[in-house]
């Protein structure tokens, strides 16, 4: 009877012992599953934040460029005998800190280019009706 006794107790020793060692192998597993969770979640926000910050710049640029051209077209419109060293004069002015973002501006009357700045280089422009260009 005490061999039995025994024996009983040794299979619940392992019984209890693969329990136990079941409960902290699945308790490590859904650790590692937290972590690597918490992992992919930091980096998709690295990688929003990113993208937020990038189109803040583009939008900030796109806004910033439009607000030049319609300060110039406002000063068009209230100027209605502007001339063309004035009209050059006022852009350098107004694009002198921007260059590398608005390269050329054009003003049309219609669907006919009349007027483009910098002159040089776009003659050709002056007098083209876009209305009858094919692309």
């Amino acid at each position: 009877m005490d061999q039995n006794k025994s024996l009983f107790k040794k299979k619940l020793a392992v019984i209890i012992s693969i329990a136990v060692s079941f409960f902290f192998l699945t308790f490590l597993l859904l650790l590692l599953g937290m972590f690597i969770n918490n992992m992919k979640q930091q980096e998709m926000l690295k990688t929003t934040d990113k993208f937020i910050n990038f189109k803040s710049q583009v939008e900030r640029l796109i806004f910033t460029n439009k607000t030049l051209v319609q300060g110039f077209e406002a000063y068009i419109l209230v100027n209605p005998g502007l001339d063309e060293q004035e009209a050059y004069t006022y852009l350098d002015n107004l694009l002198s800190k921007n260059e590398n973002q608005i390269r050329n501006i054009g003003v049309c009357q219609d669907t006919t280019i009349i007027w483009n700045y910098p002159k040089e280089g776009n003659t050709a422009a002056i007098g083209v009706d876009l209305a009858k260009v094919d692309s």
